[in-house]
């Protein structure tokens, strides 16, 4: 019985002992947390971007477009042979730069010379003739007062032998001949008249042939003068396609030669700008353009854009721009330039550099220390102080607005900013 008891008393403790064990650690451990010291859970604190801005101002502005063009020499001096001859000389050489009165080119001028004295032989020949004209109507008008003279006198003949046929004091053979003789007379009364009233238009013949001899004369003349070759102003010899000891035939291109005062850029001007730039000319705007030499230190080439063309391409339409100095010795004809053509002011434009626009339709504004996109329309660029700006226009932009310079990979409307100039101040 005791035994029985030990046993059962034992099991009790076997089963009681760990769930002690078990309670008393969970109060130690609960006394561990109690005791321990309490944390704050840490806020996160809201990032500030640095970003560089400037004021936004608007103003009175130009905006500029690229025109790819060509150098052209539209009035060039080509000279001609003037006749078939052969080359006597030729002074120039393609490139070379003559002044006005050089002699280029000159033609053997016996070619020449023998039909300026054919035309004057047949003008002295009309001379000639006229003089003797005036000489036979003068003639011609003093026989005709004696034809008519004489022919009165057998008209009384005929009527005197008439009146004696009457009175059988005359023969019918006498009656006859004096007929005969008023006709004849009568004849040459009509030839002499005749010959004094044609004699205007006989006149009137020669005088025109000897317009014609004259007018054969000058040409030969002018042909003789243009035998010899020579600038008509200060230029450059472009071409050169005669050798001496050569033959030409009239009408041949001896020598070509341009003016650089003359020399125009035409270029392709975008078919949206071209209402713009006709009115703008329409109202005697100067439209001013630019083409920069690397060749020459970058130093600028200034141009006026003076007409445009009268017909449009597909692509837009042509414009022709014509140096504003003379010094154009490094352009030559053929040359491909690039144009930087400023369109009539705009007011209202501001100026932001490229790497402030996203997607090229918004920017964005430092408002209350925190990013504002605002949209916007590129109206065009401009080159100010060496540097491409773009010239914008929106309905949200006041003057003074601080634009954000610096490009955020992550600019949103929203995210807190500062600018770079105010952190310094701080």
């Amino acid at each position: 019985m005791v035994h029985l008891r030990l046993q059962r008393g034992f099991s009790v403790v076997k089963f009681v002992l760990p769930i002690a064990f078990i309670g008393v650690g969970i109060l130690v451990f609960q006394s561990l947390l109690d005791s321990k010291p309490a944390h704050v859970a840490p806020v996160p604190k809201e990032k500030t971007w640095r970003v560089q801005v400037q004021n936004l101002s608007a103003g009175r502005l130009s905006p500029e477009i690229e025109v790819q063009g060509q150098v052209e020499a539209p009035d060039r001096f080509r000279a001609a042979a003037p006749g078939t001859g052969w080359v006597e000389r030729v002074n120039v050489r393609e490139g070379d730069q003559v002044t006005a009165g050089d002699v280029l080119v000159k033609l053997d001028p016996r070619d020449f010379t023998t039909a300026l004295t054919q035309a004057e032989a047949e003008l002295a020949d009309i001379e000639a003739q006229l003089v003797e004209g005036d000489i036979r109507f003068a003639q011609n008008q003093a026989a005709l007062v004696s034809e008519k003279n004489i022919l009165e006198l057998a008209e009384k003949t005929v009527t005197r032998s008439a009146r004696l046929k009457n009175q059988s004091l005359s023969s019918d053979s006498e009656l006859e001949e004096s007929q005969r003789s008023l006709m004849r007379q009568k004849l040459l009364v009509n030839q002499r008249e005749l010959a004094v009233k044609s004699y205007d238009s006989r006149k009137q013949q020669l005088l025109a042939k000897k317009q014609r001899e004259q007018a054969q004369l000058e040409q030969a003349l002018r042909a003789l003068d243009r035998s010899i070759a020579t600038a008509p102003y200060d230029g450059v010899i472009s071409a050169v396609n005669v050798a001496a000891g050569g033959r030409v035939n009239a009408g041949t291109e001896m020598v070509t030669m341009y003016s650089r005062d003359e020399l125009e850029i035409r270029g392709l001007i975008p078919a949206r700008y071209h209402q713009e730039l006709a009115l703008a000319l329409d109202r005697g705007e100067i439209l001013k353009a630019q083409v920069v030499d690397i060749a020459a230190s970058s130093s600028p080439i200034e141009f006026q854009l003076v007409r445009l063309a009268g017909e449009a391409k597909p692509g837009g339409v042509d414009g022709f721009f014509r140096a504003k100095r003379p010094d154009l010795a490094r352009i030559t004809p053929g040359s491909l330039l690039t144009l930087s053509l400023k369109r009539p002011a705009q007011n209202g434009l501001y100026q932001v550099p490229p790497t402030a626009l996203y997607d090229n339709a918004r920017i964005y504004l430092l408002r209350d220390g925190r990013l504002y996109g605002v949209r916007i329309n590129i109206i065009g660029s401009a080159q100010i102080a060496g540097e491409s700006i773009r010239l914008i226009h929106g309905a949200e932009l006041v003057e003074g607005d601080k634009l954000v310079l610096t490009r955020l990979p992550n600019a949103a409307t929203g995210l807190k900013v500062e600018s770079i100039e105010a952190a310094s101040d701080d």
